[in-house]
């Protein structure tokens, strides 16, 4: 357990030799050649093994690491086949000025080497570890989710930023392994950011041949330039080291295209969706606020504790993998106590008073939420909830899976289906207007324009933002609306 905790603290994945053998030979075919070498987190050496071996003629090679147990073993293992001109040194990366370092040891061409940690804040945060940038809204979030998930970043996210910011105004090349999910992101923002850069890719690895992890990473590349004019637009994401085969990756001030060659074919059909893609309901209470109903017309909680409630506040319920998979529904019922964000809640207790009982007995679990969107709300709060949440007929897919599966669900039991938040969905008052709609959706023109969109190894590839910038009132209208075989049939 410990050695498991310490590889998670430190996102400690020990890069192979014959990796990073691997990363300097195809630095070498791209030109690269430097007087000094940096690896910011360099573990146990196998980066400064290889670039000693690589680019012999380096000047200096330098290799920080926060753990001295690694930097020890480097020194004893590696110590009859290094030079000079590699020193190893104790040190914890966010308590260097890297402007000032890079400026004063290494003045001419530089290269920044190596393997960034694969751990995000809130593990770490979990952890209770101190191997932590300064806290801060470094991406820049808003509202709700700078409050929330999105606000949770991989440490390298942090890393990579300050390596940016130590190498503005100067040439250098940047290599280093990172989750792929990362590496876009920062791309992302050094154009937002509006960095001088020539020159960038992404080449896959595959994680578990060399870290057995199943992990989507990738060495990104990017060429730094002192020419305050270049700025990226686009760039190409191989399938691997050898770089064969890629699709190139163009960002635009309204999003980042994840296949450029498609988007081009059916961009047509992106503008604004003609309805807001919503997000399941979020309570943060599962436990309690997620029932299986019995035959005896009783409901199960998560706390094995058997209750009778009203029906007032309960609504037939359908998790992620149920819609991504179109499994039928397992009686599972969701208590919504709100109609719309910030509802006052005290009417439940004339109108369901069973239920008002219920949540009451349960009252310090809905005050102990950790997220600050309950805090100053009233008791009880969900989030997700308005008008469309109790519309009869919804469009639905889960944003954790690999596929672009829309469901249409009609109501059960005289009521709507309601989620949780890993699904999106846009509701109907009408059965004819989701059919025609979903049609428009699951059509060619569709799945195309919307993959062309899709990072699909991010965690959640399926978001909000890209759904709605499909406009499927630009989709052909003579579109045949006859999608029975994609409704679910419960009651």
């Amino acid at each position: 357990m410990k050695e498991t905790t310490h590889r998670i603290e430190f996102g400690d994945f020990q890069t192979p030799l014959s990796l990073a053998h691997d990363v300097c030979d195809l630095l070498l075919k791209e030109g690269v050649n430097p007087d000094f070498i940096v690896e910011p987190t360099c573990g146990l050496g196998a980066f400064l093994i290889a670039a000693q071996e690589k680019f012999p003629c380096a000047q200096g090679i330098y290799g920080f690491e926060l753990n001295p147990s690694y930097v020890a073993a480097f020194r004893e293992q590696a110590l009859p086949i290094l030079t000079k001109s590699v020193n190893c040194m104790t040190q914890n990366f966010f308590t260097v000025n890297w402007a000032a370092y890079l400026e004063c040891q290494t003045p001419g061409k530089l290269l920044i080497l190596g393997n960034l940690p694969w751990v995000t804040n809130s593990e770490l945060g979990q952890l209770g570890s101190d191997n932590l940038p300064r806290k801060h809204n470094f991406q820049a979030h808003v509202g709700l989710a700078a409050l929330t998930g999105a606000a949770n970043f991989d440490i390298s996210e942090s890393m990579l930023m300050t390596l940016a910011q130590a190498l503005k105004n100067r040439s250098a090349h940047l290599a280093l392994l990172v989750k792929t999910a990362v590496a876009r992101k920062f791309l992302k923002t050094v154009r937002s950011q509006q960095l001088a850069v020539s020159t960038a890719y992404l080449a896959k690895i595959d994680t578990k041949l060399h870290f057995n992890a199943n992990v989507d990473a990738c060495l990104l590349y990017i060429q730094f330039v002192n020419q305050p004019t270049a700025q990226l637009t686009a760039y190409v994401v191989y399938e691997s080291l050898d770089k064969t085969t890629g699709k190139t990756v163009v960002m635009q001030d309204d999003g980042v295209i994840a296949d450029w060659n498609v988007y081009q074919k059916f961009s047509y059909a992106l503008g604004t969706s003609p309805q807001k893609w919503r997000s399941g309901i979020k309570h943060d209470a599962a436990l309690l606020m997620e029932l299986k109903r019995q035959s005896d017309g009783t409901f199960l909680n998560g706390l094995g504790e058997q209750i009778e409630i009203e029906q007032t506040y309960l609504y037939p319920m359908l998790k992620g993998s149920e819609v991504a998979n179109a499994k039928p529904w397992t009686n599972r019922w969701m208590l919504v106590p709100q109609q719309f964000c910030g509802e006052n809640t005290a009417h439940i207790e004339s109108i369901a008073p069973k239920t008002w009982q219920y949540l009451t007995r349960h009252s310090m679990v809905f005050e102990n939420r950790k997220s600050r969107i309950y805090r100053n709300k009233p008791q009880f709060s969900v989030f997700g909830v308005g008008d469309y949440t109790f519309k009869p007929w919804r469009i639905a897919i889960c944003g954790m899976y690999k596929k672009l599966a829309f469901h249409l669900l009609g109501p059960t039991n005289g009521k709507p289906f309601v989620f949780d938040d890993t699904v999106y969905y846009i509701a109907f008052d009408k059965q004819a207007e989701a059919q025609r709609v979903l049609a428009c959706l699951s059509s060619d023109v569709g799945s195309s324009v919307l993959s062309s969109l899709i990072f699909w190894e991010d965690k959640r590839p399926i978001k909000t933002a890209l759904l709605n910038r499909f406009d499927w009132s630009l989709v052909d209208k003579s579109l045949s609306a006859a999608t029975e075989q994609h409704v679910f049939e419960f009651a």
